[in-house]
C-alpha cells in the first residue's frame, strides 16, 4: 500500500529528512562569521 503526502501536508516525510542532513552537513564544516556566508555555502 502506497504511503500519500498531499502537497500541503504539515508531516515530514524522508525527503525532507534528507535534505536536511545535506544543508546540514554543508553549514556546519565550516564556520560563518555572518548569515551572508552561511547563505553562500548552502545554495
Amino acid at each position: 500500500m502506497a504511503t500519500f503526502w498531499p502537497s500541503s501536508s504539515l508531516d515530514l516525510n524522508p525527503l525532507d529528512f534528507a535534505v536536511w542532513c545535506v544543508f546540514d552537513g554543508k553549514a556546519n564544516k565550516t564556520y560563518h562569521p555572518n548569515v551572508e556566508a552561511l547563505k553562500a555555502m548552502i545554495t
